[in-house]
């Protein structure tokens, strides 16, 4: 889990969120082996954690694996539905990420039964503009900035790197 406390601006939030991203081990890839096909001790104790209601998963770049000589590629048209209407999701709302031809696509899963359509895509839109608003944060020419992980071999906090960091400016 990610925990944003209250932040003055976009940089410290994208620098906290950054620096817990990046002490998960291994990116994270092991969580849903060890939840699900390891030892029954370890699924027990992470199954005893609260379920997330929500589920957002970055799915990569398809760019690397689809060339223009592969024989298959991604299609934008539908292809239906993913799953049986009858199979149980675990989470109210999953958010499925990637990035296609160069693209972010996102798509939003939900079950019609719990929220209503206009409240999907108004959430969607607000998280748009986020994404447009994070986006122009980023390409602006104040930003910058590093946190404690660019340097692995010290021992700073983020408040100490900004203090030495302001000093050589």
């Amino acid at each position: 889990m990610l925990y944003l406390e209250h932040k003055n601006n976009l940089g410290d939030a994208l620098k906290s969120i950054k620096e817990q991203l990046r002490q998960v081990p291994m990116r994270g890839f092991s969580y849903g082996v060890l939840r699900y096909r390891s030892d029954e001790t370890i699924q027990k104790k992470l199954q005893a954690f609260p379920q997330a209601e929500i589920r957002f998963n970055y799915l990569g770049q398809t760019d690397q694996l689809f060339t223009q000589s592969s024989l298959f590629s991604p299609a934008f048209e539908s292809t239906g539905f993913s799953r049986s209407p009858r199979n149980q999701r675990d989470t109210l709302i999953e958010i499925n990420g990637m990035i296609i031809r160069g693209q972010l696509q996102i798509n939003w899963t939900y079950s019609q039964g719990i929220h209503h359509q206009t409240t999907i895509e108004n959430l969607a839109q607000n998280y748009l503009n986020i994404l447009r608003e994070l986006i122009q944060h980023c390409l602006s020419t104040e930003t910058g900035g590093y946190t404690p992980s660019d340097f692995p071999q010290m021992d700073f906090s983020q408040t100490e790197l900004d203090e030495l960091l302001n000093e050589l400016i």
